[in-house]
């Protein structure tokens, strides 16, 4: 089994234009975090995929 976690801002990248940056958005803070796992039973060479959003940093708790 490989497990690996990502996670990604929700508020948008703002970059240096020299111009006052007009942003159409409200001001959050949140993030996501994305956990997958891809699963092979050698005997039956069967390949799963496991997917689940998080609404909170991933704790080993999310992975047991």
């Amino acid at each position: 089994m490989f497990v690996d976690e990502s996670g990604f801002q929700l508020p948008p990248v703002v970059r240096k234009t020299g111009q006052t940056p007009v942003l159409a958005n409200w001001d959050r803070h949140d993030r996501i975090t994305a956990v997958t796992a891809l699963a092979w039973t050698p005997a039956t060479n069967h390949m799963q995929l496991y997917f689940e959003l998080l609404p909170h940093n991933a704790k080993a708790f999310d992975f047991l």
